[in-house]
């Protein structure tokens, strides 16, 4: 565990979890997570987003609903957050230093709660929602990157299956009490422009645990090799999309 907020704290300051610069391009149909959090949200919403990094994301949603909160176990995380939403000038936010296993809030307070490619718990979710709040989440799918984690022999959730994930996600949430769950996934093609573009993402994610290992940048110029087409270097990026209601 302190390994992992190690590797947070560290991408956090020195990138805020903000990937914006990065080369890349997607082809398919790409679902945008905050605008599906948008569609359902009003005026009155408060929301929290679990696991919020930098801020950017949820902060769009700021005219929404009547405040944003989000919470990140990472203190450069939270610290970049603060700083993101005061030069957006975002006064209906506030961001707290937590972690989702012990969310120090009253019961019952949200109405919304959002969690993008974050460790969430269903229990303490449950708890914070208000009856027939909403709960939604996209998780980075097993089969995300598979081809490249195949060429590194190891990986975020490496050789475990999709149907698996989303009924270990659905077990759960049934078990914490939510119910009308739905989950959707959607894989599409994303092309990087260059070697350095993808060491950058590999670097600063935990796609390819402990990246940079003796033989890394070895494997990775390989699956370029292979890889790289007219429009770039292709990958595969696949999302699980799950929504519930307590």
């Amino acid at each position: 565990m302190n390994r992992q907020k190690n590797f947070y704290n560290r991408v956090g300051k020195e990138i805020g979890w903000d990937f914006s610069h990065l080369n890349s391009r997607l082809e398919g149909n790409k679902r945008n997570f905050y605008s599906l959090v948008k569609d359902q949200l009003s005026k009155e919403s408060l929301l929290l987003d679990l696991g919020t990094g930098g801020g950017k994301k949820v902060l769009s949603l700021s005219n929404s609903c009547v405040m944003v909160m989000g919470i990140d176990n990472s203190e450069e995380m939270v610290k970049k957050a603060k700083e993101n939403a005061s030069e957006a000038g975002v006064a209906n936010s506030r961001f707290f230093h937590m972690d989702a296993d012990e969310l120090k809030f009253p019961d019952s307070l949200f109405d919304f709660v959002s969690c993008r490619q974050a460790a969430f718990n269903p229990y303490e979710v449950f708890r914070v929602l208000k009856k027939r709040g909403v709960f939604m989440t996209q998780q980075v799918s097993p089969d995300d990157k598979e081809k490249l984690k195949k060429t590194f022999g190891r990986g975020q959730d490496y050789d475990l299956s999709l149907a698996f994930f989303k009924e270990e996600i659905k077990e759960k949430l049934l078990s914490a009490g939510f119910k009308d769950i739905k989950l959707d996934h959607y894989r599409v093609k994303e092309y990087f422009q260059d070697l350095e573009d993808l060491k950058f993402l590999l670097k600063n994610t935990p796609i390819i645990e402990d990246f940079g290992l003796e033989g890394d940048l070895e494997l990775l110029q390989s699956f370029v090799d292979e890889n790289r087409t007219d429009k770039g270097i292709v990958t595969l990026t696949c999302r699980v999309i799950v929504s519930c209601h307590k």
